[in-house]
């Protein structure tokens, strides 16, 4: 799938599926390193270019799984985390 069409499935443009290992993946990029699917996922984790540029991580960072909105957890899941 390339960014911008109409399929509700982000998965597949997210690099991070070659590695299967999120947080070492993540870790490697800032908000202005990935893609515009990939970025929507993050904000929807409450990321955004200052939490980024400063390492100050939202709320969502801190929070067991099952505290996570269904929407949040969506998010979280595509980005590779379960």
């Amino acid at each position: 799938m390339a960014c911008g069409d109409d399929d509700d499935d982000d998965s597949d443009d997210l690099a991070w599926n070659a590695t299967g290992a999120p947080n070492i993946f993540w870790n490697q990029f800032n908000g202005g390193d990935i893609n515009s699917a990939e970025y929507q996922l993050w904000e929807r984790l409450s990321w955004n270019q200052a939490s980024w540029g400063n390492y100050s991580p939202p709320a969502s960072e801190s929070k067991s799984w099952s505290t996570l909105t269904d929407d949040k957890a969506a998010a979280a899941e595509a980005l590779g985390y379960t």
